[in-house]
């Protein structure tokens, strides 16, 4: 064979191993990260903390809460109750439960923000966003004059994200719901949808799971486009108890939510397909074989 062709052949295979080993690399910085609650420890009661280089990819994840108008009772990385179903085993999720001081949403509501951060705490955008909200669910049902109300009632709403130019949406997002979680779409808010729990506290779904363990009582929400900054609220909905004396709403009972483990892809750039990078070193041996 002519030497110079097996000198091209050996600077093309130069060249497709190095495709390749790119490939991989590219392949290894586009994992997903995961914030695991099992593995991470929130400080009970803090309102605001920053968890330092998550599952190593050197990405740390600001989590902020806030209370428009109530008190925090519990705010700590705890296990889900672990049902007669066994779901979810006990795995842990940040527990966020609050007895807000009256039961309009516009009023009293918790704020949940996530900010994603480099290795020096500059905010820095994200891809593949998805995390799972948990116990959404009513308290015990309540007639009062052919009516029915709840203790209180589990409300989750106004998602929104800002992109790396700080644009931010309301609709980039895709939300999937268990199936004792009601999209409220037609709610009177411009907040909507609202999702409402539906299985009432202490009853059980038709997997024989409470509402804490169930994943009819959870939801899920993602976003495929990058992001360096989410928010979402939670309130008691508008459902809940009436004072049957003084003939107004009053203050719903204690109430909680569980927020799960936080996955996201720690690299922007887009992955090649196998098969091209592949195609693209051996069409180029070919090439030079048969010229």
């Amino acid at each position: 064979m002519n030497p110079h062709i097996i000198g091209f052949m050996i600077i093309v295979l130069r060249n497709f191993i190095a495709h390749i080993i790119a490939f991989l690399a590219l392949i290894h910085s586009c994992t997903a990260v995961v914030l695991d609650w099992n593995q991470t420890d929130w400080s009970a009661g803090s309102t605001s903390q920053i968890i330092t280089n998550v599952g190593g990819s050197g990405y740390n994840v600001q989590i902020t809460l806030s209370i428009s108008s109530g008190n925090w009772v519990t705010l700590d990385d705890t296990a889900r109750y672990d049902g007669n179903d066994g779901l979810y085993n006990g795995d842990e999720s940040l527990q966020l439960t609050v007895d807000f001081l009256n039961n309009i949403y516009t009023n009293s509501y918790v704020m949940v923000e996530m900010r994603f951060l480099n290795e020096y705490n500059s905010i820095t955008p994200v891809n593949n966003l998805s995390f799972d909200i948990f116990d959404i669910d009513r308290g015990a049902d309540v007639k009062y004059k052919g009516n029915s109300y709840y203790t209180y009632e589990d409300v989750i709403w106004g998602f929104t994200s800002y992109d790396e130019n700080w644009n931010s949406s309301t609709q980039n997002h895709t939300v999937t719901t268990g199936s004792n979680v009601y999209t409220d779409a037609n709610a009177s808010s411009n907040n909507r949808p609202l999702y409402r729990g539906t299985l009432a506290d202490g009853s059980y779904d038709d997997q024989n799971a409470s509402a804490h363990d169930s994943s009819s009582s959870s939801m899920n929400v993602s976003w495929n486009d990058p992001v360096n900054y989410v928010k979402f609220y939670y309130s008691s909905g508008s459902n809940a108890l009436w004072d049957q004396d003084k003939q107004h709403k009053i203050s719903p009972s204690l109430q909680s939510i569980g927020i799960g483990n936080i996955s996201f892809g720690d690299s922007l750039q887009p992955v090649p397909e196998a098969s091209t990078v592949i195609s693209a070193g051996l069409l180029g041996i070919a090439a030079l074989v048969l010229g």
